[in-house]
């Protein structure tokens, strides 16, 4: 039977099946034992004289021209590179403070997750940045072959004390009471809009990710203050550009007909609507889904 047979097969067991798709998000696939994985026995079965990070690579890369065909078994494969990158970088430090701060932690305090192996710690080589950029300043960095932008840092984003006060309130309340999604890092960072559920049970929905019991008014509450921060971050963004990352971002949104980060639609109620304080209708939302931070490093 041929390897492109099987690959096919394969591609179909991890898009009808959560737990294979589960198994493949695994950054540690390829050490498992056929017994403990229904991924690994099939590949062991399929491909008896190949290792199974061997017969896995060559799954991967078929798979790469198909993956429109198999868009959960797509996905499943971006997070797990995602977490695979996360779990292999380094802490990087720019001051001796800071290393003398975390060495200890890093180095033997409990972990959160065991999965993940723990960093190095690496010093950061300021004679050897290209650009540092002064507090006050903003810049634009794009590709210097095609001109593609990179990373835009805007000094002075909102000068108004006023609104910059009321979102730090709003991101304190839900850091507060939200799960933490990097625990293994400094800091906490919580997941806000829509999600599109756990790797065991995927479901597209607003987080629930509260950490203790709440009415669904005060749900609703601090769903609709979130949205309402990240729609006049958006507002703000898609005034200054850059427009090709904007229209690139546009044009994904209209063509999946994906929800904004509209908590009314969850919840219903006037939709398309946000408070900061004063009242927006018939407004822009933001994309789906966003993260709040506090004290947050990686």
């Amino acid at each position: 039977m041929s390897h492109l047979h099987h690959f096919k097969v394969l591609a179909t067991h991890f898009e009808c099946n959560s737990a294979w798709r589960s198994e493949l998000m695994d950054p540690d696939l390829d050490l498992k034992t056929p017994s403990s994985s229904h991924v690994v026995q099939f590949l062991t079965h399929s491909f008896p004289n190949l290792r199974t990070c061997t017969s896995l690579s060559n799954f991967k890369s078929w798979f790469h021209r198909f993956k429109c065909d198999y868009p959960l078994t797509h996905a499943a494969l971006i997070e797990a590179a995602v977490f695979r990158n996360h779990r292999n970088r380094a802490k990087m430090v720019d001051h001796e403070p800071i290393w003398a701060v975390w060495y200890d932690h890093l180095r033997s305090a409990k972990q959160s997750d065991v999965r993940i192996g723990r960093k190095p710690m690496m010093r950061v080589a300021s004679s050897l940045l290209q650009h540092d950029l002064d507090p006050n300043e903003s810049a634009r960095f794009v590709d210097k072959e095609d001109g593609t932008p990179v990373m835009m840092a805007i000094c002075d984003f909102c000068s108004l004390v006023e609104i910059v006060n009321w979102v730090n309130d709003i991101v304190l309340r839900n850091v507060a009471c939200q799960h933490n999604v990097r625990k293994e890092d400094a800091g906490c960072i919580v997941i806000c809009g829509w999600s599109a559920g756990s790797r065991s049970k995927p479901a597209f929905d607003f987080v629930r990710n509260f950490l203790s019991s709440k009415s669904e008014d005060e749900k609703h509450s601090l769903c609709y203050e979130a949205a309402s921060v990240f729609a006049l971050f958006w507002n703000m963004i898609c005034a200054l550009g850059p427009e090709e990352v904007l229209s690139d971002i546009e044009n994904f949104l209209s063509t999946t007909n994906i929800y904004g980060m509209d908590a009314n639609v969850h919840a219903g109620g006037p939709e398309n609507m946000y408070t900061v304080p004063i009242m927006f209708r018939n407004a822009r939302m933001a994309p789906p889904s966003g993260v709040f931070a506090h004290n947050y490093a990686w």
